[in-house]
């Protein structure tokens, strides 16, 4: 037999109207595996925005998934400042007393996977927050946007 494979899916699971997008969506690739000898574990994989992370989102988010119970795969936290490849010193939001987002991340998921029925191992990762872009403002916006002009001489290094 064919070794389950996980298939995580993105979801916000405070816009309802993705949650049932996501439940139709799984149903479809469920049969799809069955029709192929395939198992599989569909989920949900969340992908933490800042937005995502407000309160009303968060509240929002843990009432859809007491209601609908979806299944957790995996979590990634975006942008994680002090974890970044590129990080300054500006960024450590420990240095204001603020809580790490990589913390509020694990906090919320753990939340949210109370909710879960299924028995799906769930994983957090956070984003390293190095981009290559073809074209950059002039004056950068954040430090870890690179021209791939300026990556591919540093490639080693990094």
């Amino acid at each position: 037999m064919a070794k389950t494979l996980n298939v995580g899916l993105p979801v916000m699971l405070q816009s309802e109207p993705e949650i049932q997008a996501f439940l139709r969506a799984k149903e479809r690739i469920e049969n799809y595996g069955q029709s192929i000898g395939q198992p599989l574990n569909v989920g949900v994989f969340l992908f933490y925005l800042p937005f995502a992370l407000k309160d009303e989102n968060r509240e929002r988010a843990l009432e859809n998934q007491s209601k609908y119970h979806v299944p957790i795969l995996h979590a990634q936290a975006s942008f994680q400042l002090k974890h970044n490849l590129v990080f300054s010193r500006n960024q450590d939001s420990s240095l204001e007393g603020r809580k790490d987002l990589l913390d509020t991340v694990i906090v919320q998921t753990a939340e949210l996977k109370e909710h879960d029925t299924s028995k799906f191992p769930v994983d957090v990762d956070f984003n390293v927050g190095a981009y290559l872009c073809r074209q950059i403002p002039e004056k950068r916006p954040v430090p870890f946007i690179y021209s791939i002009d300026e990556i591919l001489p540093q490639r080693e290094e990094l």
